[in-house]
């Protein structure tokens, strides 16, 4: 059985969050194991556990990866849950989460971005998307341009796969991207 982790703590609901649910939802009805960490009371929390998810709550702000509680407790908690696959959207989640699930041996760790906005060339950020992202999945190929755009030596352009979002228009329900889900079974590599 496969554990996912769907990692989301914005204390709004906005796109991020609901399409986190929805991948959450669907990859649940595939019987694997969800799990979503997200921000206690936040809306993607309480519909989260309305729709029957595994929910870890803490708090990630832009510093929340310098508190070495709250990445212990992370760590501990991708360990006692097996987790192997871990997904983010957002850059404070994926700074707390991402180093977590790298020292927990997380084998897939997952960045979903959906912003064709640069990203910053900080050491942070390449040590991120260099060193502990093992995937990073971009939701157009301008946006793919602009993950690159900024640190084409320090992210190898193959680690970067476009994915866009859609809708199966023959059932006319939503329903998770098939490449999303082969990220998720075949390991990094």
């Amino acid at each position: 059985m496969r554990n996912i982790c769907f990692f989301n703590c914005v204390r709004f609901w906005g796109g991020g969050e609901k399409l986190h649910l929805e991948y959450a939802s669907a990859f649940k009805k595939k019987n694997y194991n969800v799990y979503l960490v997200s921000g206690k009371d936040s809306p993607l929390s309480k519909k989260g556990h309305s729709e029957g998810l595994n929910i870890f709550n803490i708090y990630a702000g832009n510093l929340a990866f310098l508190n070495p509680v709250k990445q212990i407790k992370l760590v501990r908690f991708f360990r006692k849950e097996n987790i192997d696959t871990v997904i983010f959207s957002g850059s404070p989640d994926l700074k707390l989460g991402g180093i977590a699930a790298k020292l927990a041996k997380v084998r897939n760790i997952v960045y979903l971005r959906g912003l064709a906005v640069p990203i910053k060339n900080s050491l942070l950020n390449r040590i991120l998307l260099k060193d502990i992202l093992t995937h990073i999945v971009a939701n157009s190929e301008e946006t793919k341009r602009t993950i690159l755009g900024n640190m084409p030596d320090h992210i190898d352009k193959d680690k970067v796969k476009v994915i866009y979002h859609g809708i199966d228009v023959n059932t006319s329900s939503k329903k998770t991207n098939n490449k999303l889900e082969v990220i998720t079974k075949q390991g990094h590599g």
